[in-house]
């Protein structure tokens, strides 16, 4: 608004205001008595169009977005921890503390051992809020123990496993908190509607996306599908939170949920995918050497496809659908490829349509 306002412009104007028989050229005493009053106001007028933009959701800083779209009760999303299960040879105190890929993990409920494990489980917090460690599994190293009557040398396996069972997220983007403050002037939050529902459900941690089925078995029934915050199946562990959460009591009004909506929660279904395609790559490069390289391109795909699975809900009222073209792009675009050929997913040449309840989870590269 105010980019006109320069020295040069301001000078001419304060310049232009000085009687005609004043010298006012370059060096004369009221040349320079001006100049300093024109680059302090070029500089507030930049502060002025600096403090202009951040009245405006669109041109805001984070800072003044938060302000601005708490006037219509909206808050930013917050990081949360993520949380997962440990195995140990024996029982551990809860609050002890191990270090894993310079992450601190503290111990708290004691957790039913999963199949294939033996020992003690027990359910692991980071103590670092966000998405770094919901990758994070392998052995822990003791750092400090509460009870101190406790011998710390009887610990001979320390395990933390690789699926989160409320996995951590990392605070809203400005983007997606600008979009859900755009929202809000369409499609209001109001006594269980459908907003109100996604709204509540997207504020319990470990939740990274969630369609709504209204009515799904007749007046007062809802059914909220939901994924974690790693964008894969949920567990059964934030399922039962979400639902305790929410509805607890089956309509009694016990959580979020309006009296009278019995809830049911579940995770969306993981479908396997299968890729296969013939591959040629360049002069001195092997298909082994480009394996690694096309299964993380095609599971970036994959990934993204879950992390708008919400969205395309939202929008086009259906499921994801995992596209060969798209496929045949992305392996293209690793380097060391030149020609991609006879692509396929699970075993079809055709593009593969998922229900509005499953997620693609990529399975194998076969090239």
């Amino acid at each position: 608004m105010y980019e006109s306002m320069t020295y040069e412009h301001l000078m001419e104007q304060l310049l232009s205001n000085v009687p005609t028989d004043v010298s006012t050229s370059e060096g004369s005493v009221v040349y320079s008595a001006l100049s300093p009053l024109a680059y302090e106001l070029e500089r507030a007028y930049i502060e002025m169009d600096v403090l202009l933009k951040q009245t405006y959701a669109d041109t805001s800083d984070y800072d003044y977005l938060e302000l601005r779209a708490k006037e219509r009760g909206l808050t930013p999303i917050q990081a949360t921890y993520c949380k997962k299960l440990g195995v140990f040879n024996v029982a551990i105190p809860t609050g002890t503390r191990f270090l894993i890929s310079n992450l601190y993990w503290t111990s708290g409920e004691i957790h039913a051992t999963p199949d294939g494990y033996t020992g003690f489980c027990y359910v692991m917090t980071c103590e670092t809020a966000g998405t770094g460690a919901n990758a994070v599994s392998g052995e822990l190293t003791l750092i400090e123990c509460p009870d101190s009557s406790f011998d710390i040398s009887k610990i001979d396996t320390a395990e933390l496993l690789e699926t989160a069972t409320i996995p951590a997220r990392d605070k809203e983007s400005q983007a997606d908190f600008l979009a859900r403050y755009h929202d809000s002037f369409n499609a209001q939050s109001f006594g269980g509607n459908i907003a109100d529902y996604m709204e509540k459900i997207h504020s319990i941690e470990g939740v990274g996306g969630v369609h709504i089925c209204p009515a799904w078995q007749g007046g007062g029934t809802v059914k909220a599908i939901i994924i974690g915050a790693d964008y894969k199946e949920a567990s059964a562990d934030l399922v039962t939170l979400v639902k305790n959460t929410m509805d607890p009591d089956d309509g009694l009004g016990g959580g979020l949920c309006p009296i009278g909506h019995v809830l049911t929660v579940a995770s969306a279904t993981g479908v396997n995918i299968t890729i296969t395609a013939t591959v040629t790559p360049q002069t001195g490069t092997t298909t082994a050497e480009l394996q690694t390289a096309i299964e993380q391109a095609m599971e970036n795909y994959l990934e993204e496809l879950r992390e708008n699975w919400e969205d395309e809900y939202q929008t086009n009222h259906q499921g994801l659908v995992v596209r060969l073209a798209e496929i045949e792009s992305r392996i293209l675009n690793v380097d060391g490829v030149i020609d991609v050929a006879d692509a396929t997913i699970n075993g079809t040449a055709s593009n593969l349509s998922l229900d509005d309840s499953e997620i693609p989870l990529l399975e194998e590269v076969v090239v």
